[in-house]
């Protein structure tokens, strides 16, 4: 999990405020060798308009979930900036369908074959690992990496029931009222965070 704190080093896009219904997104790419996050546009902002983005975080804690208040004031507001979920939900996929086994087997198909397939690089590529970040290394290594962003390409598209099912037992726990629509969104944010953070 990355985490960026604002507080030593920032410029300008550390003022820009969540919204459940941004104007914005943040991606992480890689520039000369080096990670920098990007703020772009998914519509058009209107002058006077405040550039928002959503903060996509998440918390175990329903008291961390229940304090961090969120003012967005958008129709499908969460109410809050972080996303509740509980222990394991995000791993599920993860232990399931890539232990230790499937990873070592991955890792051992790269190094059998230890060439790159252009198929490889187009996945990196799409993934933001450009030859930036991948020259100089062995054959082998970028070839595991290219099936390790398949999985979780893969896990991108289970994750999201795995999140919601699991969030609706936890949210029944202490909600009576539930929007199915909202949960549906939530768990497809929640799935696109964990699909960043793995990238």
């Amino acid at each position: 999990l990355v985490v960026v704190d604002a507080m030593h080093k920032a410029n300008y896009a550390s003022r820009i405020c969540h919204s459940c219904r941004p104007n914005c997104e943040a991606k992480v790419t890689a520039v000369d060798g080096q990670y920098q996050i990007g703020i772009y546009s998914v519509r058009p902002i209107v002058y006077g308009e405040e550039v928002t983005f959503d903060y996509n975080s998440v918390t175990e804690s329903k008291e961390e979930y229940e304090a961090s208040v969120c003012l967005c004031g958008s129709q499908v507001c969460r109410g809050s900036f972080l996303n509740l979920t509980g222990e394991g939900a995000f791993q599920k996929v993860l232990k399931e369908c890539h232990g230790i086994l499937n990873r070592h087997q991955l890792m051992l198909e790269a190094c059998e074959l230890n060439c790159v397939s252009e198929e490889d690089y187009i996945e990196l590529s799409k993934a933001g690992l450009g030859s930036c970040l991948l020259s100089g290394l062995p054959d082998w290594l970028v070839a595991y990496a290219a099936r390790l962003v398949r999985f979780i390409h893969f896990e991108r598209t289970k994750l999201p029931q795995v999140i919601l099912t699991h969030n609706l037992e936890e949210k029944r726990k202490y909600f009576t009222d539930i929007c199915m629509d909202t949960e549906k969104n939530e768990a497809e944010i929640q799935a696109e965070g964990v699909f960043n953070q793995r990238i």
